[in-house]
């Protein structure tokens, strides 16, 4: 994330104020394309992009989409807008300081370079390595009661890129806070990073482990929220002590039911009536079944219903 200089204008007169509330202005707006520019990857088409094009105008204002819906031409369009701005602010520079030696403070800058956050995955691939690194296990990982090393470690490959390498934080365990939705939420309530995603993990009475990663913590709601770029299901394939591949369900871009946190119940996903995961307010009976906002295959096996064995629930140190 390119961190802008600090900028000091020196002056006393009514003109100086003035300057420097102007570029004061045009700062923050350069500040604020630029943090929306690295929240974007590539896979949307320019005509979906270009009714956000159009609210942009002669300024530029903050892109809210869900990642994976940018393609990188239009991450060219934004970036190059970005720059524009920084050109005008040196030529402001220029014009207010003549016969001064005055070096352009966005001409070479970051903002010429294009953004976007991901995996090391990712990384490893586009620096060509021959060997992906293998980061370490993060701290209050290992307090997982359901999730061995090798789970762990698949696991930490499906999460959201910017909850990566930051320590867990373990916000609800259903052995020690007990089986209740309504502790869960006041668990959550407590939990202090507004910016973390959320790792839930499910284990089964038969042995099924499961779960899904929402975008934030998850509290009462009225209606749905959560983002397509940090939403999905996942869960491992065979039965404890066999339980080791690991299958993930995206967002497929239908809706955007991602979490429905009521008092009387949790939903992640759904769609005609069906939920991609659903249980009560005991913690105790569940439900998984086929749901459009992640195309999934029932978490808990061949049975849609479930019964909750153990729940746990992680979040990120940022």
């Amino acid at each position: 994330m390119p961190i802008l200089p600090l900028i000091t204008v020196s002056s006393t007169d009514e003109e100086g104020v003035s300057y420097r509330e102007m570029l004061s202005s045009l700062v923050d707006k350069v500040q604020t394309s630029t943090n929306s520019l690295a929240s974007t990857v590539s896979q949307a088409s320019s005509e979906e992009m270009s009714p956000y094009l159009r609210q942009i105008g002669s300024s530029v204002r903050r892109l809210s989409m869900p990642l994976g819906k940018v393609r990188q031409s239009s991450q060219r369009r934004l970036s190059q807008m970005v720059s524009a701005i920084g050109e005008v602010i040196d030529q402001e520079i220029l014009m207010t300081q003549p016969g001064e030696k005055s070096t352009p403070l966005f001409g070479s800058s970051l903002l010429n370079r294009e953004w976007e956050l991901v995996t090391v995955s990712e990384m490893c691939r586009r620096l060509s390595l021959d060997q992906e690194l293998e980061l370490p296990i993060p701290d209050g990982a290992n307090t997982s009661q359901i999730l061995d090393e090798l789970m762990i470690r698949q696991v930490m490959d499906i999460l959201p890129p910017r909850a990566e390498g930051y320590p867990w934080v373990n916000i609800y365990n259903s052995e020690k806070h007990g089986f209740s939705l309504a502790t869960m939420y006041r668990k959550m309530a407590e939990f202090d990073e507004d910016l973390s995603p959320v790792l839930l993990i499910i284990r089964d009475t038969k042995e099924h482990v499961f779960g899904a990663v929402v975008s934030s913590a998850i509290r009462p709601s009225d209606h749905f929220f959560g983002t397509g770029d940090s939403c999905l299901l996942w869960r491992f394939t065979g039965e404890v002590p066999h339980t080791r591949e690991l299958r993930q369900y995206n967002w497929t871009g239908d809706n955007q039911y991602f979490v429905n946190a009521a008092k009387d119940c949790l939903s992640i996903g759904a769609g005609s009536g069906r939920y991609g995961l659903w249980f009560d307010a005991d913690l105790n009976h569940g439900r998984s079944q086929k749901c459009e906002t992640f195309d999934n295959e029932p978490l808990c096996g061949d049975n849609e219903d479930f019964i909750i064995q153990f729940v746990e629930a992680y979040g990120f140190r940022m």
